[in-house]
């Protein structure tokens, strides 16, 4: 479900490009995402560090921060583990695990979640990787009692120093985005 503070262009009636969001805020005012501060800095930064067209950082940002907000996760968690996990690259395939995708979704471990998106086709697309990636990490944190080095220590599969190198990036992102 979406957010209620998310409109969409139809409905809020400003003629803006197909596909693009509002962002309707308590007090009444309606910006539109791109405008939203962290998106920019955060785009910026991950465009930058990673070497990813800007527009694609920027969408990946935006699909994270409104997803993140749907499972009340924080959103540069879920940008440390796109990075850690693909460089932000969509089309990435782990050809040991069958993890595809940003957020490297295990498909034989997913099964179902592969396919209620539409097929392992459309873990090459941004919004359905992150909608499942997400999905996960807010139920291994549930599991967990929202312990996070254990929620990630799940979601990578037990790997070693993965929750350390993830937070870390988060520290990184989330000071870029503070920086403004």
């Amino acid at each position: 479900m979406v957010p209620f503070w998310f409109a969409s262009v139809v409905s809020s009636g400003v003629a803006l490009p197909p596909g693009h969001q509002m962002l309707c805020r308590p007090n009444g005012a309606i910006v539109h995402v791109n405008a939203l501060p962290r998106v920019a800095a955060v785009s910026q930064f991950i465009s930058n560090r990673y070497q990813v067209p800007a527009a694609l950082a920027r969408q990946i940002a935006k699909v994270v921060f409104r997803v993140s907000q749907e499972h009340r996760l924080d959103p540069y968690l879920v940008l440390a583990v796109i990075a850690v996990e693909s460089s932000f690259r969509p089309d990435v395939v782990n050809r040991y695990g069958g993890a595809y995708g940003l957020m490297q979704i295990a498909v034989r471990a997913h099964e179902r979640r592969v396919a209620a998106v539409g097929g392992l086709r459309r873990l090459f697309l941004i919004a359905p990787n992150i909608r499942i990636g997400v999905a996960l990490l807010a139920q291994y944190g549930a599991q967990v009692r929202s312990q996070v080095r254990h929620a990630l220590w799940r979601y990578s599969g037990g790997e070693f120093g993965y929750a350390r190198k993830v937070l870390r990036l988060r520290e990184a992102l989330q000071g870029k985005a503070q920086q403004l």
